[in-house]
């Protein structure tokens, strides 16, 4: 899709929680938002999915469910703090988890909700993210940022 010499930056994967009362229009507007914002700090969204709304673990903000959407970019380090800032400002952003990646393949996540309502698929559950080849946790969002982790 992108020639390796035209790219504003390093590959990377990133997964955001959005609360459950929001409708199809609201997370798609969230997506539009976040992309511009992207784009805009000179970032490329290379692909992006909607995993749909699904069951958490445990209870966040007082949710037990979430609408997740997972997003492929590549953008400069700058862009992905602005638009992580940009996310913890959100209300309705409830989580992030944002990864460093090698490059992007045209594969899709095999978690993205079908058009015709039909069950996920959970090949690859969200826990094992940071174990596959080539993955760098970078950053997650909703919490003291003077805890947060970040490789240089």
């Amino acid at each position: 899709m992108h020639a390796k010499g035209n790219l504003p930056g390093p590959a990377y994967e990133l997964v955001f929680i959005a609360r459950p009362d929001l409708s199809g229009s609201q997370i798609y507007a969230l997506v539009s938002r976040f992309s511009k914002i992207l784009e805009d700090s000179g970032g490329v969204v290379f692909d992006h999915e909607y995993w749909g709304l699904k069951t958490m673990a445990y209870k966040i903000n007082k949710y037990r469910k979430g609408h997740y959407v997972f997003f492929k970019l590549y953008a400069p380090p700058v862009a992905m703090l602005e638009m992580e800032r940009m996310m913890r400002l959100h209300d309705d952003v409830m989580r992030t988890l944002t990864v460093k990646v090698v490059a992007h393949t045209e594969a899709r996540s095999g978690q993205e909700k079908s058009s015709t309502g039909a069950g996920l698929s959970l090949e690859e559950p969200m826990s094992s993210l940071d174990h596959r080849k080539g993955v760098t946790r970078v950053g997650v969002g909703h919490g003291n940022p003077a805890k947060r982790h970040w490789l240089p």
